[in-house]
């Protein structure tokens, strides 16, 4: 497909976004880290060298700090991650993934894994879609809108696991 006739999106805008939230919730940790005081640990076993994660003993006594801690748990592990959820599922739509590769629904009768399954927000979701799906590459009016609406359709279809 030369350059001419390649479809035109803004996929490579949701990558960039994807990485930003992946380094948020990273720098997110380390500073939940740093609320608590853990440090790593190392000690020598028959079996090699152990690490483990300490935290500062009475962390948790103080007020203010427990209260900053949670706060930004919270934010990492619902606000972050949701909006990196629905940020993936526009990503991979776009990409022609299929919905079961990305998000897998979990066993019908079968034993719990401990895991949760978490189905992105189709509102949002389409939103993302709509911003940063196809572009005008010089077609008329009429056929992008009919170009969008489908993608519109195709979107509630994969969502929905078809």
């Amino acid at each position: 497909m030369n350059e001419l006739n390649r479809p035109r999106d803004g996929r490579i805008f949701l990558k960039v976004k994807l990485k930003s939230l992946a380094a948020e919730a990273r720098i997110i940790r380390q500073a939940e880290r740093r609320t608590t005081g853990a440090h790593l640990v190392g000690e020598m076993t028959n079996e090699g060298i152990r690490v483990k994660m300490e935290r500062h003993k009475g962390w948790h006594e103080d007020p203010e700090r427990f209260l900053q801690y949670r706060q930004l748990h919270r934010h990492r592990t619902v606000n972050v991650r949701v909006e990196a959820r629905n940020t993936l599922a526009a990503y991979a739509f776009l990409r022609g993934r299929p919905v079961a590769r990305v998000f897998p629904r979990p066993p019908k009768g079968g034993r719990k894994t401990g895991k949760v399954y978490a189905w992105p927000d189709a509102e949002k979701v389409a939103v993302m879609v709509r911003g940063y799906g196809l572009k005008p590459s010089g077609e008329n009016a009429e056929t992008f809108k009919a170009a969008k609406a489908a993608e519109q359709d195709r979107l509630k279809a994969w969502l929905e696991g078809k």
